[in-house]
């Protein structure tokens, strides 16, 4: 089975990556793009930094699966598969800003065992194993606070309000969203229906603002690679409308490393996603899949 000595060679894979990662960073070395899309290019040092994951992986669990970023997945019919995004904030990196993270996850089974993720210039590694998530080897403890119970505690009232982005692909259609957001925050979670008022919008955000006569976006930032967008979004809502303005909140640390690709990917894989998402988005995410 898996021993701790799995997770140490993974934050073994992680560091070396990491390390890499700066040095190419300190030494303003110019890089080449191999993609042309504005948020989800491709550069030689996400090529690479793969490379150095994968090779200190294989060297150990050459029979296992791997599920890989810039190269062909390696299938190995194995019970094991491993998940490397070698770079998550590559725009962040190209404009020199160091917000940016490297991770690696662990399936058996279609179980969920380890997840491990570096923020290199923070000098942080957070890591999932047997049930329990640490920080830089300190144990972290679940938090029950939101976004938006974080949200109440500034407004008397909010709107929760869902899209569809041309480019996104969602898994679930706008009315399923719309039914998965109701039940999670009434029933699940509590929250009292005077409070929140859930919409779908097909418009400009400040447009909505405008309907609703808000004068406040809240938005939650989670992975360090969205700060770059969600800066960019916000100047823009500001030009559109001065008298607009944006909010950032935060996600709780442990919440942090939640990324809805990795839950999904579990989810197909019939793993346990209990511990990332509600209790009735799981059962409607079994029923999709």
């Amino acid at each position: 089975m898996i021993s701790n000595n799995t997770l140490k060679i993974a934050v073994e894979a992680l560091k070396l990556s990491s390390d890499y990662v700066i040095n190419f960073y300190n030494k303003k070395i110019n890089f080449k793009v191999k993609s042309k899309f504005s948020r989800d290019i491709v550069s030689d040092v996400d090529i690479n930094s793969e490379k150095i994951i994968f090779t200190h992986l294989i060297k150990k669990f050459n029979k296992h699966n791997f599920i890989l970023e810039e190269r062909e997945n390696i299938d190995n019919n194995s019970n094991f598969t491993w998940y490397i995004d070698p770079l998550d904030g590559t725009v962040n990196f190209s404009k020199g800003l160091e917000i940016f993270s490297i991770s690696i996850s662990l399936v058996h089974n279609n179980k969920f065992i380890l997840g491990a993720v570096s923020i290199p210039f923070k000098n942080d590694l957070f890591y999932s194993h047997k049930g329990k998530t640490f920080k830089n080897g300190i144990i972290l403890k679940c938090s029950n606070t939101t976004n938006i119970k974080k949200s109440l505690n500034v407004f008397d009232r909010i709107i929760v309000a869902t899209t569809d982005n041309v480019n996104k692909n969602y898994h679930f259609s706008i009315d399923d969203r719309l039914n998965i957001i109701n039940i999670s925050l009434f029933k699940d979670l509590k929250f009292k229906k005077n409070k929140i008022k859930v919409v779908s919008f097909d418009d400009l955000t400040i447009d909505l603002c405008k309907k609703y006569k808000a004068n406040t976006i809240i938005r939650g930032l989670r992975a360090a690679s969205d700060f770059e967008y969600e800066f960019q979004l916000a100047g823009m809502n500001k030009k559109l409308n001065s008298k607009i303005e944006t909010m950032f909140l935060m996600s709780d640390v442990e919440n942090q490393i939640i990324s809805s690709k990795f839950v999904k990917e579990i989810a197909s894989l019939g793993g346990n996603i209990d511990r990332f998402v509600t209790r009735s988005t799981v059962k409607m995410l079994k029923n999709k899949i």
